[in-house]
């Protein structure tokens, strides 16, 4: 009670110790806020330099890009050009694969003359196809 008793005579004193309390704390809550916004603009210092970083970076890449999807364009356009000209070339040797196929069957179709020794037959048989042999 008597606690009581000393603190109802001196109101004013408590109530100016309670405020002094309240206004340290608020003066210690704005240093804590404004350290904070220090710290937050120079986070936003860094961040703001590397998305710089990053959008030269994104420009960089796709201009890359575009030069790497014209080498193909172009390595495309060369391979059709390519395949095209051996598809003349291969049509080529495919006709004459067939001639030469014909003219196997043709040989395959002759027969030696039975009625001459069989080595001169054959002999003759092969010098017949021979441009330029005796015959």
């Amino acid at each position: 009670m008597e606690e009581l008793a000393f603190i109802w005579s001196h109101k004013s004193f408590v109530l100016a110790i309670i405020l002094s309390l309240v206004i340290a704390g608020g003066c210690l809550y704005i240093k804590i806020l404004k350290e904070e916004l220090n710290t937050a603009v120079a986070q936003k210092a860094v961040i703001t330099s590397d998305l710089a970083l990053s959008q030269s970076s994104v420009k960089d890449l796709q201009a890359s890009i575009v030069t790497q999807n014209a080498a193909v364009d172009k390595l495309k356009s060369d391979n059709d050009a390519r395949v095209a000209s051996h598809q003349v070339e291969l049509n080529a040797a495919q006709q004459t694969a067939q001639t030469y196929k014909q003219q196997a069957q043709s040989l395959m179709k002759l027969v030696a003359d039975p009625t001459i020794a069989q080595c001169v037959a054959v002999n003759n048989l092969i010098n017949s196809q021979l441009p330029g042999a005796k015959k």
